[in-house]
């Protein structure tokens, strides 16, 4: 009867131990959110900090790396000068690209916030029914995160992303690479060959 009482003890206190420390962590943890033009993450990092809570803002894009592979001959018709408006045709080497789009986390800054009736501070609301997470957004709107599922933000990312590259390499989107130069900015855009993602995380995700 004295073990059986015990264990009855011992499973009260776990429990209630793991009750006061799950509430207490319902803001802590990474939250996400897929900006309006689906090219960019919006991403929380919440931590616990005594009676505070220190909330940590990102922005999870791709970068483009562009190697150079060559160059091709490409014919343009202009005007022959400022004040002689024939036309003329000339020549151009245009540098062609390969595209490499590297994962980035880029740092917003970080606040730290007191939690108050499901509230930290002014900025974040907690929304019980679904678990997810309101906080301020540019032009005045609000922004909703959700824990977790960064993975299928990051396809759905990919998937714009990759859009806008199958354009530039139709020729419909021109990309300058260089502001100088034969084949610089306003010049019509170097030509992208072809593009690839890379898959690696970056540490803030992993």
């Amino acid at each position: 009867m004295k073990v059986f009482k015990y264990v009855l003890m011992f499973v009260l206190i776990a429990s209630t131990m793991a009750l006061a420390g799950c509430g207490g962590d319902k803001f802590a943890g990474k939250w996400y959110a897929l900006n309006e033009d689906a090219d960019s993450i919006n991403m929380l990092d919440i931590t616990k900090n005594g009676e505070n809570y220190i909330v940590k803002r990102n922005t999870v894009s791709y970068v483009a790396e562009y190697k150079e592979v060559g160059k091709e001959t490409v014919e343009r018709e202009e005007t022959e000068g400022f004040f002689n408006r024939n036309k003329v045709k000339r020549q151009y080497q245009v540098p062609v690209y390969e595209v490499t789009l590297n994962l980035k986390v880029k740092d917003q800054g970080q606040t730290t916030e007191v939690e108050n009736k499901g509230r930290l501070g002014e900025h974040y609301t907690y929304i019980e029914k679904d678990g997810s997470l309101q906080g301020p957004g540019s032009m005045g709107k609000t922004i909703t995160y959700k824990k977790g599922g960064e993975k299928d933000l990051i396809k759905k990312m990919q998937t714009t992303v990759a859009a806008f590259y199958d354009k530039a390499k139709s020729g419909e989107v021109k990309i300058s690479v260089k502001s100088f130069g034969d084949w610089g900015y306003g010049k019509g855009g170097n030509i992208i060959k072809d593009y690839k993602f890379n898959e690696e995380l970056p540490q803030e995700l992993k």
